[in-house]
């Protein structure tokens, strides 16, 4: 997911290079961790992901959301 919600001031945060390491789900209320992939142009992509093995019925994992 792109937009997360920022730990102390819950205020909604956009996964990019300067973001927080860790954040918080705006569907489930579980944590998240920035992770980011390297692009065929040579620039990354970053974006938010559960914990492993956390929040598994969260719909946020398997629903895309658009900007």
């Amino acid at each position: 997911m792109k937009i997360a919600q920022h730990p102390d001031t819950h205020q909604p945060i956009t996964a990019t290079a300067d973001a927080p390491p860790q954040a918080i789900c705006p569907h489930c209320g579980g944590r998240l961790t920035l992770r980011q992939r390297r692009r065929m142009g040579g620039g990354c992509s970053y974006f938010w992901r559960h914990l492993d093995n956390e929040q598994r019925r969260c719909n946020g994992r398997s629903r895309p959301t658009r900007q």
